[in-house]
């Protein structure tokens, strides 16, 4: 009778098994047709029913999240704004989220990490860091959402490109120094940010309670690339071509707007971004472009000018400064 009876539930299972795969391939052959299905399965670690499920949360034109970080926030990737009255810049995590949308970029990642070597990299950083696995994965999912978001809004399909080799350097210290030493290291160095706006302060002046910033455009939308001569000239970061950086670990601004301290906080703890620092449009507009780096042979213009990946950055921070005015907009930024 034993037997008898687990034959019988082991049938049950098949059954079950089969039914289940039938669905998939449902869901699989609706997926195909629809309009977003290239691009998003372009995405290494999507498969049809992860990409259905992608879909499926956030219909055809993102129209539902007005940038990355609201849809980390509506996947439970990032941490949500919780102000009220004169108080800001309190998060948490959210509580309500699309357990569909968390699934799919979670279990992308995991994917991910076996099939892409850029993902492999990011993974195997965060973990030699410090982060436990599944931080590291959720670091990794976040930033993977970025992806989609500018593939749907570009028209184009994702392109895996080489990871880029680790960048060796030396920092020596002085024996006398107080600080400990350092042996040489091996990372690469990512660069993140957000343009904020503060379009209230041109009217009513900077110490109105309404004179707020906001938060305008994810720097990833815009820049493209990140040559460490630029980040040398600009921010101070690996500045081995001995640039007089035009900013430098001004560190977070303490009137961050709620946007960006949601895209900030989404890196994790702050030990996980260095060398934060801002630096406003009017700072850019004055600074000298043709001054050049130790060598003479570099200028900024060159570097970080208008012929570079940085061009579009400036024009749109040059755009809100005619109408908000030049020192009311400002580009913050950190590494990782």
């Amino acid at each position: 009778m034993i037997a008898q009876l687990v034959r019988t539930l082991a049938q049950e299972v098949e059954t079950l098994n089969d039914k289940v795969a039938d669905v998939d391939r449902l869901i699989e052959a609706r997926f195909r047709t629809h309009e977003l299905a290239e691009i998003v399965a372009s995405m290494p670690g999507i498969d049809p029913l992860l990409g259905a499920g992608f879909i499926a949360a956030v219909g055809n034109d993102l129209a539902d999240s007005s940038s990355p970080d609201g849809l980390a926030a509506f996947a439970g990737l990032a941490p949500v704004p919780h102000d009220f009255g004169r108080r800001n810049g309190n998060l948490y995590r959210p509580r309500h989220c699309h357990r569909g949308l968390q699934r799919v970029f979670s279990m992308s990642a995991l994917t991910s990490v076996r099939c892409d070597p850029n993902s492999r990299a990011f993974y195997d950083r965060k973990r030699a860091e410090g982060k436990r696995h599944t931080q590291a994965v959720i670091a990794l999912a976040r930033r993977r959402l970025n992806i989609p978001w500018a593939l749907i809004l570009g028209g184009r399909l994702h392109e895996v490109a080489p990871p880029r080799p680790p960048v060796r350097f030396r920092i020596e210290i002085q024996a006398t120094s107080l600080l400990p030493s350092r042996q040489t290291a091996d990372m690469s160095t990512d660069v993140s940010g957000m343009i904020e706006c503060r379009p209230l302060a041109r009217i009513w002046g900077e110490d109105d309670e309404d004179a707020v910033w906001h938060a305008a455009i994810d720097l990833f939308l815009l820049n493209t690339g990140n040559a460490y001569d630029a980040l040398a000239c600009l921010f101070g970061v690996r500045n081995s071509f001995g640039f007089r950086p035009l900013t430098e670990d001004r560190g977070l601004p303490a009137d961050a707007s709620t946007g960006l301290r949601g895209a900030f906080n989404a890196w994790g703890l702050p030990q996980d971004a260095h060398g934060t620092t801002w630096i406003t449009w009017a700072e850019l507009a004055a600074a000298n472009w043709d001054e050049t780096d130790r060598s003479g042979t570099r200028s900024r213009s060159t570097v970080a000018g208008t012929g570079t990946h940085w061009a579009p950055v400036w024009d749109v921070m040059r755009t809100l400064g005619e109408v908000h005015g030049p020192e009311h907009v400002r580009l913050v930024v950190w590494f990782d």
